[in-house]
Formats: C-alpha cells, structure tokens, sequence
C-alpha cells in the first residue's frame, strides 16, 4: 500500500505532502506522526490514523 495525504502541517506551518506505505516491511511515513507535538488538531494526522484504522494496522 502507498498512500500520499495532503494538508498543512503546524509543525513545519505550511503545507505539505505525507507519503504513507508499508511495502514489504513495517508501515513508514515521512512525518512524525506518533511524536508530532501538534497530532491531536492535525488534519493530516487525522487522515494516516483513519488509514491505519481503514486497513487495520
């Protein structure tokens, strides 16, 4: 699975593109997803965690 979410990203405060995969291996993201001070009110992160719900990781 490859996924690329768009949205603005507080941490970096702009926008950005996040691309989400876990071909042969563990899940990977180019953002700090589980360690992003900003997570709770993140658009972005909003739409990696009802991806990781939607396919069950």
């Amino acid at each position: 699975m490859e996924k690329f979410i768009s949205g603005y990203c507080r941490a970096l405060d702009k926008g950005r593109v996040v691309t989400v995969e876990n071909e042969d291996g563990p899940l990977t993201m180019d953002c700090a997803f589980k360690n992003c001070p900003h997570c709770q009110a993140c658009g972005i992160a909003k739409q990696i965690a009802e991806l990781l719900e939607k396919e069950g990781l």
